[in-house]
């Protein structure tokens, strides 16, 4: 797949993707359920170098979220676009609902389990881990 697309609600801010997708996953964590409203951020990896700005950079607003997370949004609409974690200084962690096109995307396991929202069942087949994903770990 070419180039993916993606940007806020109201279209102020957009930018594209030139990599694959990789690292697809739903985080039950207590920080993404608060900052998504749901009981799951829905997320995918893409190195820094291969997330390209088309506008609105100046309307986007950082939210340190924990002394490790920094969630990025729109000023004006609002929605989240992105988060970024210190131990991987070398990614962002893009929202999939901002994304134009979704098809092909497949996601690949569940994180955080453990902290997850009682009121919500997984009901997929995908692995599920208790924290992070052992292939993903940050590293000290």
């Amino acid at each position: 797949m070419g180039k993916r697309t993606g940007g806020c609600h109201c279209k102020a801010v957009r930018f594209t993707i030139g990599a694959e997708l990789r690292d697809v996953g739903f985080c039950h964590c207590s920080v993404c359920r608060r900052m998504t409203g749901s009981a799951f951020g829905a997320y995918c990896e893409v190195p820094n170098a291969e997330l390209d700005w088309l506008r609105g950079t100046e309307k986007l607003t950082t939210y340190l979220a924990t002394e490790r997370l920094e969630k990025l949004f729109c000023s004006i609409c609002g929605a989240g676009l992105l988060t970024r974690h210190s131990g991987f200084p070398g990614f962002s962690y893009i929202s999939l609902g901002v994304l134009d096109d979704d098809s092909g995307i497949k996601a690949e396991y569940h994180q955080f389990v453990a902290s997850g929202a009682r009121w919500h069942d997984i009901a997929d087949g995908l692995p599920r881990f208790d924290e992070w994903p052992e292939e993903s770990s940050p590293k000290p």
